[in-house]
């Protein structure tokens, strides 16, 4: 059995989401996906759970607080655990 992989998804869109949830399970990965739908949500998550996230898929597009703004933050917090990230837009 392989590892599990636990994956932030910053995603308003339900429909992304779920395209995303989709891909990752016909390629048979084993993954827990966690969804998150504004930026202002993931640096609390990170700060409580960031040693167990393996990637962050995140949208530049979001309410609250935009993926590029998320970054900044991300940049400016060492605290945190330096994870890949990928980008998603609708661009």
């Amino acid at each position: 059995m392989n590892k599990q992989l636990n994956i932030l998804v910053v995603e308003d869109q339900k429909s992304s989401y779920q395209l995303i949830d989709r891909a990752l399970s016909e390629i048979n990965v084993n993954v827990k996906l966690i969804w998150l739908q504004s930026g202002d949500e993931v640096l609390p998550l990170l700060e409580q759970q960031g040693k167990t996230i393996h990637a962050i898929f995140l949208n530049l597009k979001l309410p609250k607080l935009e993926g590029s703004e998320v970054l900044k933050l991300l940049e400016q917090r060492p605290d945190i655990p330096r994870l890949p990230i990928y980008i998603l837009s609708g661009l």
